[in-house]
């Protein structure tokens, strides 16, 4: 069985630090029920009920990741958009 707990603190490499707000937002989206918060030592997140920890580590490393590729394409992107739209 997982491990459940109530509330976590999820520590962010510095490489991944520039993107840790975006993540926290849209995580705040994609898990209502769930508070999400930046602190010192990494994203803290809580609940009322029990958080699944194996879950919730899976979901804070793929979002903190997806934020660092969306913002590493976003140079192409635009230059891509520009090429075919003007």
């Amino acid at each position: 069985m997982a491990k459940v707990l109530n509330s976590a603190v999820f520590p962010v490499s510095s490489t991944l630090a520039p993107f840790a707000q975006d993540t926290v937002d849209r995580l705040a989206y994609l898990f209502p029920e769930i508070s999400f918060f930046l602190t010192e030592d990494g994203i803290e997140c809580s609940s009322e009920t029990t958080l699944e920890l194996p879950m919730i580590t899976q979901e804070i490393r793929y979002a903190l990741v997806r934020q660092k590729i969306h913002a590493d394409g976003e140079q192409n992107r635009t230059a891509l958009y520009a090429a075919l739209f003007q």
